[in-house]
């Protein structure tokens, strides 16, 4: 790796951005870029190599950005931010559409890296276009503690038509359990009930995905 310093002005990566635009410019130098200085030792693209690396192998939280050497809170800081920006701003737009599993399982990436169930809604308007996606349970490493009001409370808040659940499996294995299925159920039928439809639920795991809905649709009529 040539160091910052002997690069040649063209090759550096805001003057890269600016003569061949953003979408040309590798990972590390967009974090180049955020970052704008180095530490102590370490220039800022060696600096970048090794955040992209713990981007690339799962580590994007604050608090483990923070860990890696010559990064430090400030600059855990700003990455972090940087990495919640589009998903903020589909939000705003109101143009992110939930329109598959395959969809939600890449929304669910960051539940991934959790120890314990993590258990997400996201409240849709009538076209599946994403309100807000909140947590609204946390278990143990087997098992979910669920409701249907943490579900339908916010989701009438929201004034949202349509819901979708996920959850991850920490074993890494997606295949819903009985304790899954049976709390499918109980959603739909609240669902009904309010008026806002569960449009799927998806467990999720890091060896891939499964929809109840695809899997299992009698639980949803």
């Amino acid at each position: 790796m040539t160091p910052f310093r002997h690069l040649p002005l063209v090759r550096r990566p805001r003057e890269r951005l600016q003569a061949e635009g953003v979408e040309a410019l590798p990972l590390e130098d967009l974090l180049a870029i955020l970052l704008r200085t180095g530490s102590r030792g370490s220039d800022v693209l060696a600096l970048s190599e090794r955040i992209r690396d713990s981007l690339l192998s799962g580590q994007s939280d604050a608090s483990q950005l923070a860990l890696i050497p010559g990064v430090g809170p400030s600059k855990a800081a700003i990455i972090a931010a940087a990495l919640q920006l589009p998903q903020s701003l589909r939000q705003r737009s109101g143009t992110f559409v939930l329109s598959d599993p395959a969809t939600v399982y890449a929304s669910c990436q960051d539940l991934l890296r959790e120890p314990q169930e993590h258990l997400v809604v996201f409240f849709l308007t009538v076209r599946n276009q994403q309100i807000a996606r909140e947590t609204v349970s946390i278990g143990t490493a087997s098992a979910s503690l669920l409701h249907p009001r943490e579900v339908f409370r916010p989701a009438i808040i929201h004034n949202a038509s349509h819901v979708v659940v996920a959850h991850n499996h920490p074993s890494g294995d997606p295949l819903p359990s009985s304790a899954d299925r049976d709390a499918t159920l109980q959603l739909a039928r609240a669902g009904r009930q309010v008026g806002i439809e569960l449009v799927d639920h998806v467990v999720c795991g890091r060896d891939g995905y499964v929809s109840l809905k695809a899997s299992s649709p009698e639980l949803f009529f």
